[in-house]
């Protein structure tokens, strides 16, 4: 690790330093990279704290003029990443330390910062389930109550997600930052739908169901293989299309071989257009176990899609009135709901900018916490 100081930053900006952003494109990703980009760079100086080699959005934000820390991972030696850390916060006097968090199974960020005497500490919540495991699942409990106190702002991308982590007994004094998203990017576009079409080799009149995430087992893919499964008996000319990576990848290519489907479901990889294929997209399918608020299912709907979600996921997802939530225990039920499903009008920005969905708006309410610290 090193650090590289800059002298000629202004004093009077508010310092921000990250925590939770990884090498794979996912939704915490997505998320503060939606919001830094939206954020007023000339009174706020936001850094990121990252354990692998690389950062996703490394090279775009350092563009911007944020320097990234790249730290040892705590499990690989503890007592080396909280002496990294240590240093960070000794030596650039960050004002507000911003841990995002998927589980509190490591709350080392935020001990630290405290120690430190950071000023402001943001806790921010971005799921609402427990973490697979029984070490990190009894980590986890343990943690959350320490959470509380060290914290100073308990943040949260849906009501669901902060009192998951925080407790129903501060429901109140959590503040929601929703999954805002750049509306006009994902704006319907019957153009893009067709060239998107065409790059995918599938045909205009073709049933599409998309799915973007990671293949980790919360986005449930397995079962989501099963849905396209019933449905293709139904609808044989039907295609599967899935963005993301990811440590299942293979196993669930391997079904997908088993059931003779390689021809009808498309495996992507990460792509830095998706707005663009949703456009390809007739139905959105989120089969989850869990989530926060999953911000695939915001640009979902911004791009016009009906969705069937996993009733495991919040309601606070339906923004717009093209959503149905079901429960994930029978595949013939999912198949029925997306072959009864209409296309409705995709043209849904009104829905976004008055639920407070359109970044442009969204974003004001993380800048004005940030500056208020100063």
């Amino acid at each position: 690790m090193s650090i590289v100081h800059n002298n000629s930053e202004k004093k009077n900006k508010v310092r921000v330093l990250i925590f939770g952003m990884s090498n794979l494109l996912g939704g915490v990703e997505t998320y503060m990279f939606n919001y830094y980009n939206h954020l007023d760079l000339s009174k706020i100086q936001v850094d990121f704290v990252t354990m692998y080699p690389t950062m996703y959005f490394e090279k775009e934000v350092e563009a911007k003029g944020a320097k990234v820390y790249h730290v040892t991972e705590v499990k690989k030696n503890p007592q080396k990443f909280i002496s990294e850390v240590k240093t960070i916060l000794s030596d650039e006097q960050y004002d507000i330390v911003h841990v995002n968090m998927l589980s509190a199974a490591n709350i080392l960020p935020v001990t630290i910062a405290k120690k430190m005497g950071v000023k402001k500490i943001f806790v921010h919540s971005h799921n609402a389930n427990t973490p697979n495991g029984l070490l990190r699942k009894a980590m986890h409990q343990w943690n959350k109550r320490k959470i509380v106190r060290l914290a100073t702002d308990y943040l949260a991308c849906s009501k669901k997600a902060g009192t998951w982590l925080f407790g129903e007994e501060l429901a109140d004094q959590i503040i929601i930052i929703p999954n805002g998203v750049e509306i006009e990017q994902y704006k319907f576009d019957a153009q893009i739908r067709t060239e998107v079409r065409k790059e995918l080799g599938l045909a205009e009149d073709q049933l599409v169901i998309g799915h973007v995430g990671a293949f980790r087992e919360q986005k449930n893919h397995d079962f989501l293989i099963d849905i396209f499964a019933t449905l293709h008996k139904k609808n044989p000319d039907a295609v599967l299309v899935l963005v993301g990576q990811g440590e299942l990848q293979a196993k669930i290519q391997s079904k997908v071989t088993q059931l003779h489907l390689e021809n009808n479901i498309k495996f992507l990889g990460v792509r830095q257009d998706s707005n663009r294929i949703y456009q390809a997209m007739d139905i959105f399918v989120l089969p989850s176990l869990f989530e926060g608020l999953p911000v695939v299912g915001v640009e979902a709907q911004a791009a016009g899609l009906p969705l069937i979600i996993s009733d495991q996921v919040t309601r606070e997802l339906a923004i717009t009135e093209n959503c149905q939530f079901l429960p994930i225990d029978d595949p013939e039920k999912w198949a029925e709901a997306i072959l009864a499903t209409k296309i409705a009008n995709r043209d849904i920005s009104e829905d976004f900018s008055k639920n407070g969905y359109d970044i442009n708006i969204a974003s004001k309410s993380l800048n004005n916490l940030y500056c208020i610290t100063k």
